[in-house]
């Protein structure tokens, strides 16, 4: 009995501080809205790599669906208004403030990746039926990370013998 008495006059004499909120009441009431907002999705010198890596990831989903559910062969002039179209497509739906800070080399840098990659996809597919077939169930089924998986190999290959 005397130790309930000693812990109630313990707590009587701590009175909790409203005036500050708890930190642990901080950490998990953040919401979107506290985090600051980038202002570049790719700075470009710097993101060089990486705009080149989503672009050639666009222009070979952009193939499997093409080549895959309309069966059509694209040319090269039609490869660079996809990748105009795709370079467009990115500026206005970004979620930064702006896409980039050089507009002109990212253009440039993002178009190259897309017509280089959407030609070897193209090409790649026109001998390798069966594999765009097979890309084609995996983008319905399993999604875009599964069918780049299938193609990535045979598509790195391709690519190479394209440059040389």
């Amino acid at each position: 009995m005397w130790l309930m008495l000693l812990e109630r006059k313990a707590n009587e004499g701590v009175r909790k501080d409203t005036s500050m909120p708890d930190i642990m009441d901080k950490l998990t009431k953040t919401s979107w809205m506290d985090k600051p907002l980038q202002n570049y999705e790719y700075i470009m010198p710097h993101n060089t790599e990486k705009v080149q890596a989503d672009f050639q990831k666009l222009a070979a989903i952009d193939c499997i669906k093409i080549c895959g559910y309309s069966n059509a062969a694209l040319d090269k002039k039609d490869i660079e208004v996809y990748a105009k179209n795709a370079c467009e497509k990115a500026i206005h739906s970004t979620k930064a403030i702006s896409l980039t800070n050089d507009e002109d080399m990212f253009q440039r840098v993002a178009q190259a990746a897309y017509e280089e990659t959407y030609a070897a996809t193209q090409d790649l597919f026109s001998k390798k039926y069966h594999l765009l077939r097979d890309a084609k169930h995996d983008l319905e089924r399993y999604g875009e990370d599964s069918a780049l998986r299938r193609i990535a190999s045979d598509l790195e290959q391709t690519i190479k013998f394209r440059r040389k």
